[in-house]
């Protein structure tokens, strides 16, 4: 049966046969090694009362067998990685083959040597060869049929060589080499399934993270590159063409009335229209070409144009290629698209500065009358003007108080255990001002350190109100820059009087991605005065597994992109059970971020996650219609 089980052996388990040979590269020296150290000690003992014939010849013939198999496996350690599947499975038969031979041999020169030397002699022999079988199954467990039958190849054999010795002693070890045998090949199987098993989380494990890579990189909606693999192809092709010469282009696309398709037919047709659209596009791109999706309706193609000519006649044929109607399953959709033109010559200019010029040139091309295209130039950068202005009234409504923090509720069991901190402004020219708008001015300009200031403290003042709730406020990347972060952050808690056990400080994974130790240090400062570190937006930027490890971190958010994309895409699924289970490991709390949906909310219950935070469980609001809904019985 185990030399039927052997046979039977196949390489259609990659990883595991892989595994298994790497693991016989490691061990094998040590079976051989063992094999030629007893061979010695027995050629020593029995070489004065057995026949020439007998003392060297076969030790000789069996050391030049180790010699052999033991240069094998040493040159096999430098090949793991470049061997063929086939040449691995068939490197694991022979070796187990041999060892389950070698291991009768012994046994034989056990009864052998029963003919020869004195009874302590004998004894000494049959326990050595004994040894020999134990080490080589041990050495053999990644391949358990092999380790079987190099146990099973010595016991029968030597059980009769103990039973017909002439010495009593040796004789009654025959029931203890039975048990030993029994106990070797259950700890054998344990070994056995240890190791598989660790060979299929590893894989599980490195499959999960492939998955997450590839969505951190990727598009859920249409499989093109993301923001972020565009930023690392974009700079790729700048250095390209600084040694080669040359221009290109970036182009900014946005569909004209994508909004009116979302209103009109719902956002499945939206994402129908989405899928369409970059096909269509992908067709009429060169494959040099980089296309991607930045968010909502925005496209960047980035393509190898001769000169602008090239440049416009890409663009206008996209232009009219969106002109024609779509058809989608709800019916015709006029959609068309605009696009903003930056003729890059000039590779010093960082890649992010080309994608903001073609899109000043396309906020140009969309206010200039739509489904058309415009060229960057300088006179675009007038609209800077409007961004100095807006930094200014920012400077002016920070001094005077004027900005607002709200607050969105965070629930497990739909009941409220917590509250996530939002900056709001509004003002009477030109209405509420989207944080994606001022908060980057503030970046840009240094205010960022007094915005973050006025809400930490507002926040940290309204949590004492709120019975006890965990409180989350978001920490700017250039605000845990500053060397007097961590200073300010235990100032305005000890002034407020808040307790810091209560408070969650919000970081981007762009913050963990140069690993730099001045923001472990600070994130190390934060916990030690008690609040807890959380990693926002896991998993749509530069996210690994291997930052729960190296950081600080007590509670990771899962993007809106995986909560959306679940159902749909069963893949999206196995990603958020992977990282609930794997956070869960850690002792790392998960909470779910932009729950809009009952259904969304079954399935990530049905993935492991019990906290959430989204529309379905209420929108921001004011502290005081926060402590109202507090007392209501709902949430009581």
């Amino acid at each position: 049966m185990l030399l039927y089980n052997l046979l039977r052996l196949r390489s259609n388990d990659t990883l595991l046969l892989k595994e298994q040979y790497r693991s016989l590269t490691r061990l094998m020296q040590s079976m051989y090694g063992v094999i030629f150290g007893v061979t010695l000690t027995l050629v020593v003992t029995f070489y004065e009362s057995m026949p020439a014939w007998i003392a060297f010849p076969m030790p000789g013939m069996l050391t030049v067998i180790v010699v052999i198999r033991t240069w094998h496996w040493l040159a096999a350690r430098r090949r793991v990685d470049v061997m063929t599947s086939h040449q691995q499975l068939s490197a694991i038969k022979s070796t187990a083959f041999m060892g389950a031979g070698i291991s009768f041999g012994f046994a034989l020169i056990g009864l052998l040597l029963m003919n020869y030397g004195s009874p302590a002699q004998q004894a000494l022999a049959l326990i050595m060869i004994w040894a020999v079988a134990v080490v080589s199954a041990f050495c053999l467990h990644s391949v358990l049929v092999a380790a079987f039958g190099v146990v099973l190849a010595a016991t029968f054999p030597l059980s009769i060589a103990f039973m017909v010795s002439e010495n009593p002693t040796v004789g009654k070890l025959v029931p203890i080499i039975v048990m030993m045998t029994v106990l070797i090949m259950f700890v054998l199987t344990e070994l056995h399934n240890s190791f598989a098993k660790l060979v299929r989380s590893s894989e599980n494990a490195a499959q999960s993270e492939a998955l997450a890579v590839h969505a951190s990189l990727h598009d859920p909606l249409t499989g093109l590159p993301n923001r972020t693999l565009l930023a690392t192809r974009l700079e790729a092709m700048m250095a390209r063409k600084r040694e080669s010469g040359g221009v290109f282009a970036v182009h900014c696309i946005d569909l004209d009335r994508f909004k009116e398709v979302n209103e009109t037919f719902g956002h499945v047709a939206g994402d129908e229209l989405l899928r369409r659209v970059s096909q269509q596009f992908a067709n009429a791109c060169e494959p040099s070409d980089i296309l991607a999706r930045t968010g909502g309706d925005e496209f960047i193609l980035v393509q190898e144009a001769k000169d602008a000519d090239a440049a416009e006649a890409l663009a206008s044929h996209l232009i009219i290629l969106m002109a024609a109607p779509i058809a989608l399953e709800s019916g015709r959709v006029f959609v068309g698209c605009s696009i903003g033109i930056f003729l890059v010559n000039d590779m010093a200019i960082e890649p992010l500065e080309c994608v903001r010029r073609a899109d000043l040139a396309l906020y140009e091309a969309k206010r200039s009358g739509r489904q058309r295209l415009m060229f960057f130039d300088a006179t675009i950068d007038d609209a800077q003007r409007d961004k100095q202005l807006l930094r200014d009234e920012l400077r002016d409504a920070l001094l005077h108080e004027e900005l607002t923090v709200v607050y969105q509720a965070q629930v497990c069991e739909r009941r409220i255990v917590g509250v996530e901190a939002l900056i709001r402004w509004s003002t009477r020219e030109r209405g509420a001002i989207s944080p994606s708008i001022f908060v980057p001015i503030a970046e840009e300009s240094g205010l960022i350190d007094a915005l973050g200031n006025f809400v930490m403290r507002r926040a940290f003042l309204d949590s004492r109100k709120m019975k006890g709730l965990r409180i989350s406020v978001n920490i700017s990347a250039a605000q845990i820059r500053m060397r007097d972060f961590v200073e300010k952050v235990r100032l305005i808690a000890n002034e407020t009087e808040v307790d810091p056990m209560l408070v969650e400080l919000e970081i981007t994974e762009g913050l963990l991605l140069g690993q730099d130790p001045e923001i472990r240090q600070a994130l190390d400062q934060l916990r030690s005065l008690g609040f807890r570190i959380v990693l926002d937006d896991f998993g749509t930027g530069y996210s690994s597994l291997g930052y729960l490890h190296r950081y600080p971190i007590d509670k990771i958010k899962i993007d809106r992109m995986f909560v959306l994309n679940m159902g749909p895409d069963a893949k999206y699924d196995s990603v958020v059970s992977a990282i609930v289970g794997m956070a869960r490991a850690l002792n790392i709390d998960v909470i779910a971020e932009g729950v809009e949906t009952e259904a969304e909310h079954m399935r990530l219950l049905a993935a492991g996650c019990r906290d959430f935070q989204g529309f379905l469980f209420g929108k921001p609001k004011p502290l005081e219609a926060l402590l109202e809904e507090l007392n209501c019985a709902h949430y009581a």
